[in-house]
C-alpha cells in the first residue's frame, strides 16, 4: 500500500471485501438450497433448515454492511481522486478477480465432468448456472471499475440496486418456502415432541422387556436411580397422552402438533430440525396419536436375572 493510505482506508476495504464474500457465499448456498427442497435428490439427505437460517442471517446483516462501506469508499474516492489508487484496494480487487475466475473455471470443469458421468441434472445445471451468474456478476463489476481511471457512480447505484433486488426477493423466497421465523419456532417445538414421543417409546420396550409387561401409566415408567421421568410438551408442560388398548402389549401415545408434516412422509422434511424423522412419525396439525404395538417375537423379554 502507499503513503496515502491510512488505518481507515485500511478497514474499510478489508471490511468491504470481507462483507463481499460472505454475501456471495451466502446468496449461493440459499439458492442451492432452495434448489435442493424444489428439485429434491432421493440419494441426498438432511434438513436445509440449518444452512437457511444461517445464510439468512448473514445475508441480512453483512449484506447492507457491504453497500454501507461501498457508498463510504465512494465518497472517499470522489472527494480525494487519489484513493482509487491505494495499493491496499488494487490488491483486494484482484484478488476478488482470481477468486472469481477460479471459481467460474472450476464450474467449467464440473460440468464436464458430470456431464461425462451421465450427472447432468436439471438440479446440478442451476447450480452450476447460480455460480456463474452470481461470480459473473461480480467479476464483470469489478474489473470494469478497476479499469476505471474515476469513481462511476451511475454504474455502482445500478450494481446497488440490483444486488439489492436480488438479495432481497432471495430473503422472501425462504420465507415462501420455509415459512416465517414463528412459523419455525412451532416447527422446532413439533420436533421436540417427535423426539420425546420417541424417547417414551423407548422406555415402554425397555420396561415390558425388563418387566415382561407394559406401564399401566407413564408415571410407571419414572426411575429415580437413572432420574429418567416422562418429558412434558415443551410448549405447553402439559403431559403426553399414553393410553392403553384392549390387544395386549398395544397402545397410542399423543400429542397435540402445531403443523402438517405429512407431506414430507416419504422424503426427509425440508422444514425439520429432526433430519432423522420419518414417516413412523409423520403427523397433521392438531391433536394426533400414534397407534404401537410391541412385536414379542422382535422385541423378547429378558430372562429373569439378564438385563
Amino acid at each position: 500500500m502507499n503513503n496515502n493510505s491510512t488505518p481507515k482506508d485500511v478497514f474499510l476495504h478489508l471490511g468491504l471485501i470481507g462483507a463481499l464474500y460472505v454475501s456471495i457465499y451466502s446468496l449461493i448456498s440459499l439458492v442451492f438450497s432452495y434448489i435442493n427442497i424444489l428439485l429434491p435428490d432421493p440419494l441426498s439427505y438432511g434438513s436445509e433448515i440449518y444452512s437457511i437460517i444461517t445464510c439468512t442471517s448473514a445475508l441480512i446483516i453483512l449484506f447492507p454492511v457491504f453497500l454501507i462501506l461501498s457508498w463510504l469508499i465512494q465518497k472517499e474516492e470522489v472527494t480525494t481522486p487519489e484513493k482509487r489508487n491505494l495499493k491496499i484496494k488494487k490488491w483486494l480487487i484482484s484478488l476478488t478477480l482470481f477468486l472469481a475466475g477460479i471459481i467460474l473455471v472450476g464450474d467449467a470443469i464440473t460440468l464436464v465432468y458430470s456431464f461425462l458421468q451421465g450427472d447432468l441434472t436439471l438440479r446440478f445445471i442451476l447450480k452450476i448456472l447460480t455460480v456463474i451468474i452470481v461470480s459473473g456478476g461480480v467479476f464483470y463489476h469489478y474489473i470494469k471499475d478497476l479499469k476505471s481511471a474515476s469513481v462511476n457512480v451511475g454504474r455502482n447505484k445500478l450494481f446497488a440496486i440490483i444486488t439489492s433486488l436480488i438479495v432481497i426477493l432471495t430473503i422472501v423466497t425462504n420465507f415462501i418456502l420455509v415459512g416465517t421465523p414463528s412459523y419455525q419456532r412451532k416447527v422446532r417445538f413439533d420436533d421436540q415432541r417427535t423426539s420425546d414421543l420417541q424417547n417414551i417409546q423407548g422406555q415402554i420396550i425397555n420396561y415390558w422387556q425388563n418387566k415382561n409387561k407394559i406401564p399401566n401409566t407413564l408415571t410407571d415408567l419414572t426411575d429415580s436411580i437413572s432420574g429418567w421421568q416422562a418429558p412434558v410438551d415443551p410448549e405447553t408442560s402439559a403431559p403426553y397422552e399414553y393410553q392403553l388398548r384392549v390387544d395386549p402389549l398395544s397402545f397410542y401415545l399423543c400429542a397435540t402438533f402445531g403443523t402438517n408434516n405429512l407431506s414430507n412422509a416419504t422424503t426427509t422434511p425440508k422444514n425439520s430440525y429432526d433430519s432423522y424423522s420419518n414417516q413412523n412419525w409423520s403427523h397433521d396439525t392438531g391433536h394426533q396419536c400414534f397407534d404401537r404395538g410391541i412385536d414379542p417375537e422382535l422385541y423378547r423379554p429378558y430372562p429373569v436375572g439378564i438385563k
